[in-house]
């Protein structure tokens, strides 16, 4: 049977999963690749955009405005900006240095009303340059994915009282260790409003 293929909008490889976890037989692999999988479709969910570079096309926005904030930044090429149906030329505007933000260069507001802005563009990060605090995320949510399942071999992560040199120590893992760092990428990551 082939192997479960990585969904294009996967935040992190099947590779570097089992480098973290530090393991090299191909038994899991399907486990692993479906989780990336799922954990990156909830992502962009979440966050309401997408992380990994594509093409949108027909992005609406609204005018009477000072800047248009892109849905799925970091823009890397604009292909128009209609506002009112009608095209602006790429003269009349500027993209901040981070791609997040466009501006008119004459310092006015963007005409029109609701949705009246209309945007094509490629936005996101290239695969190979996902940011470094979503991989590292996502790293430790397969992990306790994997390990919470049990498929490790262990009985999860969850420990209670165990004695190391004359020590006590408690510790417990759980689904809400999960979904806690998962929350905390998604706020950092989540679609800004205006």
């Amino acid at each position: 049977m082939a192997a479960l293929p990585a969904a294009a909008n996967a935040l992190v490889t099947k590779a570097d999963a089992k480098e973290w976890l530090g393991l090299t037989e191909t038994t899991m692999d399907d486990f692993i690749q479906r989780s990336i999988n799922n954990w990156s479709d909830k992502f962009e969910h979440s966050t309401g955009r997408s992380i990994i570079s594509a093409e949108h096309v027909d992005e609406v926005h609204d005018g009477g405005v000072y800047y248009v904030m892109p849905n799925n930044p970091p823009i890397t090429t604009l292909t128009y900006i209609h506002v009112n149906d009608s095209a602006i030329p790429t003269t009349e505007y500027t993209v901040n240095q981070s791609g997040s933000i466009i501006r008119r260069k004459n310092g006015k507001k963007w005409s029109g009303g609701a949705g009246s802005v209309e945007l094509k563009y490629t936005g996101g990060y290239a695969a190979d340059a996902v940011p470094g605090d979503i991989q590292q995320v996502f790293l430790q949510i397969i992990a306790l994915e994997f390990y919470l399942s049990g498929k490790s071999g262990r009985k999860a992560l969850s420990k209670k009282g165990e004695s190391f040199a004359g020590q006590s120590v408690t510790y417990q893992v759980s689904p809400q260790d999960q979904k806690k760092i998962f929350n905390e990428i998604v706020t950092a990551y989540k679609r800004r409003s205006k």
